[in-house]
């Protein structure tokens, strides 16, 4: 195998054992969900559990792709899912506190597009990427491009993802569905914090740091969990 060949176990480690399984569990847990009355807070982690699902599996797919262009174009494509997924969980959480901001569907179909928009603009900003066999074919960032994703993720996902679960715990006064919410709200620590080490995981040479994130890495898993016992299975 490729990565076996090239000696680079620890990003085949990453992509066909890491990824792949969470791929698959991140899709068991959209489908658990289908299963439910589907309202539009469900519809929203669907589409959250589904994103991230098909991000994850789509950049085992395209891996064996050994055309610079098109490796480069979904490779953005998969880094766009991974970044939009979490555009559901704040939506998620908008429409639980619909009636104290005021929020309408209309708004919410504008807020989802300015998001839209405002993702596809950072993550296909030219020359932000290098793919190419000249890498070894993986991915390597510039460091403006590293720095505007951290930038971008922070203040416009994961801060309003924290805030507006914080605002919602607060909503509470069932003393269950705060600890449901604990729970969600520790799920998105752990992707944010799967996020950061993973940018530098791509961006850093340091093959300590490789082979420790190829272990840490599995920390995503209980991200899901969280996240989906504490909204998906009984909200």
């Amino acid at each position: 195998m490729l990565f076996l060949n090239s000696h680079d176990w620890t990003r085949f480690l990453g992509i066909y054992v890491v990824q792949l399984f969470l791929g698959i569990l991140f899709l068991f847990l959209a489908l658990k969900i289908i299963k439910r009355n589907r309202d539009v807070n469900t519809i929203y982690l669907i589409a959250f559990f589904s994103l991230i699902s098909l991000a994850f599996i789509l950049n085992a797919i395209f891996i064996p792709i050994k055309v610079s262009e098109i490796s480069i174009l979904l490779y953005r494509i998969t880094l766009f899912f991974g970044f939009f997924s979490a555009i559901f969980l704040i939506s998620f959480n908008l429409t639980l506190l619909k009636e104290r901001i005021g929020l309408t569907h209309k708004k919410q179909l504008i807020f989802i597009s300015i998001y839209t928009i405002m993702t596809i603009l950072v993550i296909f900003l030219p020359g932000g990427i290098e793919y190419s066999e000249k890498t070894n074919w993986k991915p390597v960032y510039s460091k403006e491009f590293s720095i505007i994703l951290i930038i971008f993720y922070t203040i416009f996902y994961f801060l309003p993802l924290m805030i507006t679960t914080k605002r919602v715990h607060d909503s509470f006064n069932d003393t269950l569905l705060k600890k449901k919410i604990k729970y969600f709200s520790i799920g998105i620590v752990i992707l944010a914090f799967s996020f950061y080490g993973l940018l530098f995981y791509i961006t850093t040479d340091n093959p300590f740091y490789k082979i420790i994130w190829s272990v840490l890495s599995f920390i995503i898993i209980p991200s899901g969990l969280f996240i989906y016992y504490g909204t998906g299975r009984e909200l």
